[in-house]
C-alpha cells in the first residue's frame, strides 16, 4: 500500500496562517510548489475555472482561493477523494461556527500527490479511479510545541481530548453540520429547519446508564442564551436580571415575544416534518420572522456551548447545570439590546445576511 495527500481549493476570505486541525491543513496559496501550481492550473481549465473568475465572483469580500489537504488511509477499499471530502466538510462545518473562517467553499479542482513516488494528478471532471491509501503523519500537529489546543482542534481532533471523549464537542459538531447547511440553503423553511435541527442536536438530551439527567424542551435554554433566564435556576441570576429589566426597554414584554415566536417555530418545525410543507400553511412574513429568529437562536446556542468547552464541560448535563453561570458571563444589556434590535429590523437581515428576501416584505406587518 502506498501514501497520498488530497489537496483542494477553498474560497473564501483571504487567511494569513496555516490551519492544523487533526487531519486536516488550510494554508495560502503561496506554499504551492511549482509542481502543484501546474496540477491545480490543469486542474482549474478542466472544470472550465481560473482564478480571475473565482476571484471576480465574490462581491462581498477579498475573495482568497486557500489550500486544503489531508492524507486518506482506505484499509477498506474506500476511494481517497471521496473520504477527503468527508473529512473537508466536516472541517468547513466546524470552523463555520468556533472560528472567523465563515463562508468558505469547498470547490472542485485540485489533486493528488502519491507519496511513494512523487508523482502528482490533477483532479479531473467525473474522477473516480483511484488506488489506496494509508494514514500518514505529515499533517498531524506537532505535540513536541506543546501549542495550546484551540476549539476548533478540540472539536476536530480523533484522539483524546477529541470529540470521541467530549459529548460537548460532537454535539457542536452535529450542530455546525445542520447550521451550515442552512446558511448554503436557498429555501427558507428549509432554512429554519436545519437550524432548528442545529439546536436540537445541542439540547435535546436522553437519559443513559451513566446519566439520568434528560431534556427535550430546547426553548429554556435558548431563553437563558438569549439573556432572558427562565425555569430552573434563574434563582440564581435574580441581581443581574433585574439589572436587564432596568438596562433594556420593554425587557419583560421581548421575554413574552421571544418565548411566543419560539414556541410557534417549534410548532412550526413539528407540522412540517410530520406533515409536510404547504406554502399557504404560513405568510411570507412569518417565515421570514421566523428566518430571523432561527439564525440568532442557533448561533446564542452554539456560543453556549464554545463557552462550555472552554471552562472545561464535557456534556450537555453539565451545561444545562451551569447555565446561569453562561449567562452570568456572556449576557448583557448590549447582548441583548442587540437581538431586540434585529427583530425590530428585519431590513438589516435582508441587506447583510439573507439577501434572497424581497427588502419590501420587511415593511409589512
Amino acid at each position: 500500500m502506498s501514501e497520498c495527500i488530497v489537496t483542494q481549493i477553498v474560497r473564501g476570505p483571504v487567511i494569513f496562517k496555516t490551519y492544523t486541525l487533526g487531519t486536516i491543513e488550510i494554508r495560502q496559496s503561496k506554499y504551492d510548489l511549482p509542481s502543484e501550481s501546474k496540477a491545480l492550473s490543469d486542474s482549474m481549465t478542466s472544470f472550465g475555472l481560473t482564478e480571475e473568475i473565482l476571484r471576480g465572483e465574490e462581491q462581498n469580500y477579498d475573495a482568497g482561493l486557500s489550500r486544503i489537504s489531508t492524507i486518506v488511509n482506505t484499509k477498506e477499499g474506500r476511494q481517497p477523494l471521496a473520504i477527503a471530502r468527508e473529512r473537508f466538510a466536516e472541517a468547513l462545518d466546524v470552523l463555520d461556527v468556533v472560528t472567523l473562517l465563515k463562508k468558505y467553499t469547498l470547490l472542485e479542482p485540485g489533486y493528488i500527490r502519491y507519496l511513494d513516488s512523487g508523482r502528482i494528478e490533477p483532479l479531473w471532471p467525473f474522477e473516480s479511479v483511484l488506488p489506496s491509501y494509508f494514514q500518514n503523519p505529515i499533517l498531524q500537529i506537532d505535540s513536541t510545541r506543546f501549542s495550546p489546543m484551540d476549539l476548533g482542534q478540540i472539536v476536530l481532533a480523533k484522539q483524546a481530548p477529541g470529540r470521541a471523549d467530549i459529548d460537548l464537542a460532537d454535539r457542536l459538531l452535529r450542530s455546525a453540520y445542520w447550521s451550515r447547511r442552512a446558511r448554503t440553503e436557498d429555501n427558507p423553511q428549509l432554512r429554519v429547519l436545519f437550524r432548528w435541527f442545529a439546536i436540537e442536536a445541542i439540547w435535546m438530551i436522553e437519559p443513559t446508564q451513566s446519566c439520568s439527567v434528560s431534556n427535550d424542551d430546547v426553548i429554556t435554554p435558548i431563553m437563558w442564551a438569549f439573556g432572558f433566564p427562565r425555569g430552573q435556576g434563574s434563582n440564581l441570576v435574580t441581581r443581574k436580571a433585574s439589572r436587564l429589566r432596568r438596562e433594556v426597554e420593554h425587557h419583560d414584554v421581548w421575554k413574552k415575544e421571544y418565548a411566543t415566536r419560539l414556541a410557534a417555530i417549534r410548532e412550526f418545525r413539528n407540522r412540517s416534518v410530520h406533515n409536510g410543507f404547504r406554502h399557504y400553511d404560513i405568510s411570507p412574513r412569518e417565515l421570514l420572522d421566523f428566518d430571523i429568529m432561527t439564525y440568532h437562536a442557533c448561533a446564542a446556542v452554539q456560543r453556549q456551548v464554545e463557552l462550555g468547552l472552554v471552562y472545561g464541560f464535557q456534556t450537555a448535563a453539565e451545561l444545562l447545570e451551569y447555565l446561569p453561570l453562561l449567562f452570568e458571563a456572556s449576557c448583557d444589556s448590549n447582548h441583548v439590546q442587540n437581538l431586540i434590535e434585529g427583530l425590530q429590523h428585519p431590513e438589516n437581515f435582508i441587506r447583510y445576511v439573507q439577501s434572497d428576501w424581497d427588502l419590501s416584505l420587511a415593511q409589512k406587518e
